[in-house]
């Protein structure tokens, strides 16, 4: 919002927009366009110009409220400002260095605070700081700053972070020694997590090869059929990714059968119905499954 605009609702569409004040008369949210009341007329030259004051907006000739004032600059600067002061209150809480880029150069880091501190307690620590920005130096606290971070930045991090330590600003568990051991204790965390699923994984996979083994031992010596899409088309269902053909099982009551799917053209074998090869042929798929959630 800017400094003389308003936040305002149409009191009969309950439509919200923005109005700009000028001299205590109502334009648009541009402040090119005056607002104008029709009581008098429909056109610019016989309409009425809207106007405001003791925060309100009201035609000064019907008086009539056609426009409910929401918010006020002032008001709404009042709840910005409070609202960055109890976030930047949560912030100091966790006060501490953080790294905001480098020098594409010679490799130098930047470093700065990672929340906004009172105005005493920044002079303890201005002598470490310099203020970059992209462009040429101007004086003795500037410098040239080709696409690096700009604003408020050290590049000697640890004296900054003694005098906040010793100032109590800084807690010991928010120094950059501690912040870098939790970092790396994550780090080995993740990597032991990563270790374990892949060792699931290779389990689950030697598990379902085994059983994928027993199961075509069971069809070797079955002769090779085209089916039907009836015989194709129920139970359980294998995508090969990255091949052509679909692996499929159709268990009957007299049966199991064995096809792949090549476009329009299904063969496969078949065997007679044997519990133990559907129990395999469930227990295969069900690795499967436990497979996709590592």
């Amino acid at each position: 919002m800017k400094k003389n605009q308003i936040k305002v609702e149409r009191i009969q569409t309950g439509t919200k927009t923005f109005f700009t004040i000028k001299n205590g008369m109502v334009y648009d949210a541009f402040g090119k366009n005056p607002v104008y009341c029709s009581c008098t007329g429909n056109t610019v030259e016989t309409a009425t110009p809207m106007q405001f004051a003791n925060g309100e907006v009201f035609c000064p000739n019907c008086h009539e409220k056609k426009v409910e004032v929401i918010q006020t600059y002032e008001q709404w600067k009042t709840e910005k400002d409070e609202k960055e002061r109890k976030m930047n209150e949560e912030k100091l809480q966790n006060l501490h260095i953080v790294e905001v880029g480098s020098d594409w150069e010679c490799g130098l880091k930047y470093y700065g605070l990672s929340a906004q501190i009172d105005y005493d307690d920044w002079l303890k620590v201005k002598e470490h700081f310099r203020y970059y920005r992209r462009g040429w130096s101007r004086g003795q606290e500037l410098e040239w700053n080709y696409g690096e971070p700009t604003g408020w930045l050290t590049r000697n991090p640890e004296a900054v972070e003694e005098i906040l330590v010793g100032a109590g600003l800084i807690k010991p568990e928010n120094t950059m020694d501690a912040i870098s051991e939790r970092k790396e204790l994550e780090k080995q965390k993740k990597e032991e997590e990563l270790k374990l699923r892949v060792a699931k994984r290779n389990e689950l996979k030697e598990k379902m090869n085994l059983i994928e083994e027993e199961i075509n031992k069971s069809f070797d010596a079955s002769e090779k059929r085209e089916l039907s899409d009836a015989e194709t088309n129920e139970n359980y269902f294998n995508p090969t990714f990255g091949k052509c053909t679909v692996l499929t099982y159709t268990i009957t009551d007299t049966e199991i059968i064995k096809c792949r799917n090549m476009g329009d053209f299904k063969y496969g074998v078949s065997i007679p119905y044997s519990e133990d090869i559907e129990n395999l042929i469930k227990e295969y798929y069900a690795l499967n499954e436990e497979l996709l959630n590592y």
